[in-house]
């Protein structure tokens, strides 16, 4: 059985998606895999990668890797981006066309970056129309890892969001509210595969270890700089952080972001910024911090959370939609959207820092029985065999 993953940036495998393909690798040793990516600076167009799996990735090379695309070069390439993309989506299509496998699995919805910006600008579907995968014959499968539509309410994003699950008649959900959004929409035109399997974290490298109890309470950030991660919040706890709290921050992110966080910190001492860190070496920050934040606004589990949970920390979210499994009180906290409770909430960590041992230890057991790579990667596994055998 050989799987074709489609994931548009791969090299470096930083954020969910790139995550996601790298473990579903590791945890089907099997299984043939193929990895269908961008042409990227610095790596070679064909990589051999753990076990029988193969990087493949397509010219002309992503632009967006490149060391001056930052700031006004980023708007007067935008033109340059989407033809490239246009012609590397000709390319991988030829490919396929002619490549020996058995499912494509696709990782989305938002494929080719470039048109997707256009078309938000335009407010219409134009250039997203040529990402088409209906010339696939073969089974296929959409991974929804998001749904932008709900975060820019965007007529460009609910079309192309709307015209991706068309296209599929296997679709993985990874957060329920995402399952609930293309279930009542797939069922509206035809019956279709859809499934909710949630994110997955690999419980062996993300491990439990006891919480180490410091002078200052260590307060972790974990996310993409974005406004969408509850940036603001993480501004005001920056303006306004209390001496008894070390706060460390890992974002990933624009250069323009990155500068824009770095002017904000401005060399405060108790705080400590570590820009796009690969995944690999996040289970170290996370073990030596005590709580972990990640304040993001769209409902839903973010990886960061499970990681962070897994290693048996306690998370505080934001009280919006279904947080499961971080529950309030038993293995972490859940605030309201609003600065002051930010605020006040570390105070009552830090006078109760007992409290965090029971809780990590809770997290890391729902973790370990539900969300570990154990459990989750053999339920894709069903699906693959499914599709390709029957």
């Amino acid at each position: 059985m050989k799987i074709i993953q489609w994931i548009d940036k791969f090299n470096p495998p930083l954020g969910g998606g790139p995550t996601s393909v790298l473990a579903l690798i590791n945890g089907m040793q099997d299984v043939k895999f193929e990895v269908v990516a961008n042409a990227v600076y610095c790596h070679p167009l064909i990589e051999k990668y753990s076990g029988s799996a193969i990087i493949s990735s397509f010219l002309p090379y992503d632009i967006t890797g490149h060391l001056k695309y930052k700031g006004i070069y980023k708007a007067l390439l935008l033109p340059y981006k989407t033809l490239s993309e246009y012609i590397r989506f000709k390319n991988k299509k030829k490919y396929l066309e002619k490549a020996d496998y058995d499912i494509l699995h696709v990782n989305g919805p938002e494929i080719n970056y470039g048109f997707t910006t256009f078309d938000r600008l335009l407010h219409n579907p134009f250039f997203q129309k040529i990402t088409n995968f209906k010339f696939v014959n073969k089974p296929k499968i959409l991974t929804l890892h998001g749904t932008p539509s709900l975060e820019t309410n965007n007529p460009a994003d609910f079309y192309n969001e709307k015209r991706m699950i068309e296209m599929f008649d296997n679709i993985i959900c990874v957060e329920g509210y995402i399952y609930e959004y293309v279930k009542k929409y797939a069922e509206s035109k035809n019956a279709k595969n859809v499934w909710f399997i949630p994110n997955f974290v690999d419980a062996n490298k993300f491990k439990y270890t006891l919480p180490t109890y410091n002078e200052k309470l260590k307060v972790l950030f974990i996310g993409r700089l974005d406004p969408t991660r509850g940036l603001d919040l993480l501004y005001g706890l920056i303006k306004n952080l209390p001496e008894y709290i070390e706060l460390q921050i890992i974002g990933s992110g624009a250069s323009i972001k990155i500068n824009e966080l770095d002017s904000l910190i401005d060399n405060k001492t108790n705080i400590k910024f570590y820009p796009n860190i690969q995944n690999e070496l996040i289970p170290k920050y996370i073990e030596n911090a005590d709580i972990i934040l990640n304040p993001v606004k769209v409902e839903g589990i973010s990886r960061g959370s499970l990681e962070s949970l897994s290693c048996g920390r306690p998370v505080i979210m934001l009280d919006k939609g279904n947080r499961y499994p971080t529950i309030h009180g038993k293995t972490g906290y859940l605030i309201k959207e609003d600065i002051n409770e930010l605020l006040s909430l570390p105070e009552y960590i830090n006078d109760n820092r007992s409290e965090l041992e029971k809780l990590g230890r809770n997290a890391r057991k729902i973790v370990e029985e539900q969300f570990s790579t154990d459990v989750i990667i053999p339920k894709i596994k069903k699906i693959y065999e499914n599709l390709c055998y029957q």
